[in-house]
């Protein structure tokens, strides 16, 4: 009898929890670390720093410098109280709330020994929290199914990819080998064209410098007769007074040629001179086009000759277009597959979308695996915060990040770069854009893409209520 009431005052003193497992420990007490509570001998301090009765345990004054005496009371203000918070989620706080009249504990045990009316609603907060638990589990497992088609689509588009390469690269050693072909026949009709063309520019060359001869002759003559009209004394000079004796240079008609009038007319007669000059000349090539567009340009043998190596020309051009357009194709079909889409090519079908976030002031829009941008609201242009660079979350996680470098330069400061945080989502979608320092930005996006398979449910999460201590 004796031994029962004093395991009983023990209980009472000790603040001791007992559970249908009989698992004994003091008031604050985490399950883990029950087994240094031991009633049957004494305390030693859980940071070595003495040992004491375990009557002192939870007896409110703190023997231990770490606090550990003292679990399940405010005495210690290094400590912690534990609430087992049966139904719901296990807490730590710390020793100071205990009994200061707030209900941290959703149980209440931590006022057991205060006014505040407490009340346990563990298992209704459990019970909301494994609502939205089941909640979250289940949007996850839709982003993880979603996740899988996505690989199978990448897989596809990248198997996909391989045969088109493979079948574009047999198209350009064919292209190839015809832009070959084609460039022998220009060259077999470009010989005989050149051999006739090149009597036609010797034909055509002397004719152009027999006009320019006749020409310059011409206008030479008309100069000589001109100049030999108003120099009177044949001196070869024209003077002020020799302009002077010509009413033709009155421009004023007051009757008399004045030295600036003279002057004048002097400039005027070059300028109109060089006027003319230049009409005549306007005239000569009006009368050469004329003439080629009435005349045959070529004999009829040269003309053919001319006519088929256009032909031949023309040819070769399309088929070197040809491989131009197969090289270009197969080049980005290539750099493409280089790219990394993730370990099981989840990401390759975000690849050629665009998703846009828009704020106050900006609408901003992520090309994966191309670019970063921001365009003002109200405004026109954009601006380029970043190119598709690499992959830059941590080692044990590393497709949680994208990283977009090479940005527009800011006006006196660095490169824009934008850093893309990923998140599992049931939808690709860009969530938000901040920019936590000048010129970098942050991008949010979620998507299926990192979706992981949830853990399954196990027998306790399927009870009423969990709780995982006892």
């Amino acid at each position: 009898m004796k031994s029962v009431l004093a395991f009983s005052l023990f209980c009472v003193v000790s603040g001791a929890v007992v559970r249908a497992a009989e698992v004994l420990r003091p008031r604050g007490v985490v399950l883990s670390k029950a087994s240094f509570y031991d009633p049957t001998r004494d305390f030693n301090c859980l940071d070595g720093s003495g040992t004491i009765p375990f009557s002192y345990v939870n007896d409110d004054y703190c023997d231990c410098q770490d606090g550990s005496d003292e679990p399940g009371t405010a005495a210690c203000p290094n400590g912690f109280f534990h609430c087992t918070n049966a139904g719901h989620v296990p807490l730590n706080i710390p020793s100071s709330r205990v009994n200061d009249g707030v209900c941290d504990c959703c149980d209440a045990s931590d006022e057991y020994a205060s006014s505040s009316n407490c009340v346990d609603t563990c298992r209704e907060l459990g019970r909301a929290a494994r609502e939205e638990a089941a909640k979250q589990r289940e949007e996850r497992m839709k982003g993880y199914h979603l996740r899988q088609s996505m690989i199978e689509d990448g897989r596809k588009i990248k198997k996909e990819a391989e045969g088109k390469i493979e079948e574009l690269k047999k198209e350009k050693e064919e292209a190839e080998a015809v832009r070959n072909e084609k460039e022998e026949v220009k060259k077999t009709a470009e010989e005989p064209e050149k051999i006739a063309l090149e009597k036609y520019q010797a034909v055509e060359e002397e004719r152009k410098a027999k006009i320019d001869a006749d020409k310059k002759a011409k206008d030479e003559a008309e100069a000589r007769e001109a100049f030999a009209h108003i120099d009177n004394n044949g001196d070869g000079v024209l003077t002020v007074e020799e302009l002077q004796s010509r009413q033709t240079f009155d421009t004023n008609r007051d009757g008399q040629v004045s030295e600036e009038e003279a002057r004048d007319d002097t400039d005027e007669d070059e300028e109109d001179y060089e006027l003319h000059d230049e009409d005549h000349e306007d005239i000569l090539k009006e009368d050469e086009q004329k003439e080629e567009e009435e005349e045959p340009k070529y004999d009829e043998d040269t003309q053919k000759l001319v006519d088929i190596a256009n032909e031949a020309r023309e040819q070769f051009d399309e088929a070197d277009r040809r491989v131009r357009d197969l090289v270009r194709e197969l080049r980005s079909l290539e750099e493409s597959q280089e790219k990394d889409y993730g370990p099981e090519e989840e990401f390759r079908v975000l690849e050629g979308n665009c998703y846009e976030y828009t704020d106050r002031e900006y609408t901003y829009r992520l090309c994966p695996f191309d670019k970063a941008i921001q365009k003002p609201k109200s405004g026109h242009g954009e601006t380029r915060l970043g190119q598709w660079g690499e992959w830059s979350g941590p080692e044990e996680n590393r497709y949680s990040r994208m990283l977009y470098s090479n940005g527009q330069a800011c006006w006196n400061g660095p490169t824009r770069s934008a850093d893309v945080k990923i998140y599992c989502g049931t939808e690709t979608k860009l969530t938000g854009v901040t920019e936590p320092n000048r010129c970098e930005y942050l991008f949010f996006l979620r998507t299926p893409a990192v979706c992981t398979k949830p853990e399954e449910i196990n027998e306790d999460e399927s009870s009423e209520y969990t709780h995982t201590e006892l």
